[in-house]
């Protein structure tokens, strides 16, 4: 596969700020791989990021967490994936040290770095990935349709687990105390799926998960319309 010296990228300056750049195309480190990027998709976050509602957002940053392409090279250190593989990823990178990296929830990592927020994402033509965060797709799978496997894994992540309790808590501002931002419930027919929330991605694409698999879906947010158990989740109003 032939490499150019340069690519393109966009990158959010500011709010409202964005620009085309021309860089150099980034070399992989050891325990990293060079993606070329076929599609990458357009996410609530990258929209917030833009708009300059996403507090967390660390400018300037190429936006882009929602990806498929193709490796263009591997670092001295990959064994998961090699050259010409049809890829997606998992759009964060984490210390590997901490705690809860240690106990496997490096999604909450101390020292995460979320694609497109705290760290540049793929709107590019090329971006590098850390090598345990990139799978293989098959090849009846369309890289146009694979870039919609990171949102609907939250879905899956979340309705897919038969344990109780709540997995992460958030916060904002005005709120008098922490709401969980996905609970899970048992997934036996007959069982109950609560979901604070209705947006497809993460809340209601989970109720929509438990409720193929026979729990009755219990959704609670400001729109009737997002909440019926009648209706489909509808995305929110960009």
């Amino acid at each position: 596969m032939t490499i150019p010296s340069t690519m393109l990228k966009v990158v959010v300056a500011a709010p409202r700020q964005v620009a085309l750049h021309e860089v150099a195309v980034p070399d992989p480190a050891a325990d990293e791989v060079l993606i070329r990027l076929a599609y990458v998709g357009v996410s609530g976050s990258d929209l917030r990021g833009y708009r300059g509602t996403l507090p967390t957002t660390v400018y300037p940053v190429v936006p882009g967490l929602e990806v498929s392409g193709t490796v263009a090279r591997v670092g001295a250190s990959v064994a998961n994936v090699q050259v010409g593989d049809r890829v997606i990823v998992e759009p964060v990178r984490s210390c590997g040290q901490c705690r809860a990296c240690k106990a496997g929830r490096y999604n909450c990592c101390r020292r995460v770095q979320v694609w497109g927020i705290q760290m540049d994402g793929a709107m590019a033509e090329f971006a590098t990935a850390q090598a345990n965060r990139v799978f293989r797709i098959p090849d009846s799978l369309p890289l146009s349709t694979a870039i919609l496997c990171e949102p609907l894994s939250i879905g899956m992540q979340g309705g897919g687990a038969s344990a109780g309790g709540a997995r992460r808590g958030c916060c904002r501002p005005g709120w008098r105390r922490h709401w969980p931002h996905r609970l899970r419930r048992g997934q036996e027919p007959g069982s109950a799926r609560h979901s604070v929330g209705a947006q497809p991605r993460s809340p209601g694409g989970s109720a929509a998960v438990g409720r193929r698999r026979g729990a009755r879906r219990r959704s609670c947010g400001p729109r009737r319309s997002r909440t019926a158990v009648d209706r489909p989740a509808r995305g929110p109003r960009w």
